[in-house]
């Protein structure tokens, strides 16, 4: 098996510091494992994912406090096993785990990638990625309902590498550095073994070796949405709950995201809506006209009308209307019951949960 190092670039809110979190919050961490397939394309595309992970994160906007993890071996295989093991190993204990494939194909490149969120206990105090809602009912105590990510393992579209950028890249690592952000003079390339120093625009400072540097990270574009999806998902995690919103919303809007993704991508915005306290419904409806017979649209509808259900319990609803919208949520449950496995946990509790509260 062979051994992994890890380099850890760190990164915090580019706001004023009155909005920048406490150092006891969680850290939300992203692992990067280098590309797996053909050398030395997979190493610089490997770099190139990785500065624009970090620059994407670390754009002014967001209230993030976070790290980028990346190793210098592929994984051990190219699959989400692989990918969940390497995200819980003490040295990592990452929440979000990026890996892939590249290996040519007819005049280029094909690159495979892949998204693995694995659940595990991390040390974390909040996990924003859990939605729970809690229901008030008078004289007794609050109900709770909660639903996970809608998946937790994502393949996106494959990203194809023309020719020409494989011409590029095919000299040692093949990323030019520059002397100045406006990379017009150059001094070198970029190694393997670089800090991140700074973020202006789409260029990143770093120092490789004894060399400190500008670099593009808008070499290589991402257009089936897995960079905007993976930034939003990360934003999640930390409770960035209107970049989450942004984020999905062109994720949602890329018409080279695959229909799973676009999906998800819907319901995450749902999410991040009724977190705000704001209705999720449009974003639900948007989920559901692109697939009408999914369990996890049908759990995350739920969630959104209790949601909706608990605001307007705390507004003062009568005990007749809670009933009937109570009565409306269990008949869309039961109307999409044939989704679900007899056994399945999340349905039976909803159905008891909804119980109580009536």
């Amino acid at each position: 098996m062979p051994r992994y190092v890890f380099s850890v670039a760190l990164f915090v809110s580019m706001l004023t510091a009155s909005f920048c979190p406490s150092m006891a919050e969680d850290q939300i961490r992203l692992a990067v494992p280098l590309i797996g397939g053909i050398s030395p394309i997979n190493e610089s595309i490997s770099t190139i994912f990785r500065l624009q992970f970090w620059g994407n994160l670390t754009k002014a906007g967001s209230n993030s406090k976070g790290a980028v993890v990346w190793g210098k071996n592929p994984l051990v295989s190219i699959d989400f096993k692989a990918a969940e093991d390497l995200a819980k190993r003490r040295n990592v204990l990452a929440q979000l785990v990026i890996f892939g494939e590249a290996y040519p194909f007819d005049r280029g490149a094909i690159v495979h990638t892949y998204l693995a969120l694995p659940y595990y206990d991390d040390g974390r105090k909040n996990y924003n990625e859990i939605w729970t809602i809690e229901v008030p009912i008078q004289k007794q105590p609050s109900v709770f309902f909660s639903a996970d990510l809608p998946q937790r393992r994502y393949s996106f579209p494959p990203i194809a590498v023309p020719q020409r950028t494989l011409d590029k890249y095919k000299s040692g690592n093949g990323i030019i550095l520059y002397r100045d952000k406006a990379l017009s003079e150059p001094i070198g390339t970029l190694g393997i073994d670089n800090n991140l120093l700074e973020v202006s625009g789409d260029a990143v400072k770093v120092q490789s070796g004894k060399s400190v540097g500008w670099v593009s990270f808008n070499d290589l574009k991402f257009p089936n949405g897995m960079l905007d999806f993976v930034s939003g998902v990360f934003r999640l995690y930390r409770g960035d709950w209107e970049s989450v919103e942004s984020y999905m919303s062109k994720v949602a809007g890329n018409m080279w995201s695959s229909t799973a993704i676009k999906v998800d991508a819907n319901l995450l915005r749902a999410f991040a809506s009724e977190r705000r306290n704001v209705s999720g419904r449009e974003a639900v409806r948007s989920a559901k006209r692109l697939s009408q017979f999914s369990k996890r649209v049908v759990i995350y509808e739920t969630m959104m009308e209790v949601a909706e259900l608990s605001r307007r319990i705390k507004a003062g609803l009568s005990n007749q209307e809670k009933s009937e919208i109570i009565g409306i949520i269990r008949k869309n449950l039961e109307d999409n019951v044939f989704l679900f496995d007899d056994n399945d946990v999340w349905l039976n509790n909803t159905r008891a949960k909804l119980l109580l509260i009536n």
